[in-house]
């Protein structure tokens, strides 16, 4: 079970980074103007 603990965590954080590096790319445009 431990494993699967793991596996959540794991995806939780790629989840997060990947909703960072949205929100990241959003500003961008916004920030060259």
């Amino acid at each position: 079970n431990t494993k699967k603990i793991k596996e959540y965590i794991a995806n939780q954080l790629k989840e997060d980074q990947v909703s960072e590096q949205l929100a990241f790319d959003m500003d961008d445009p916004f920030k060259g103007n």
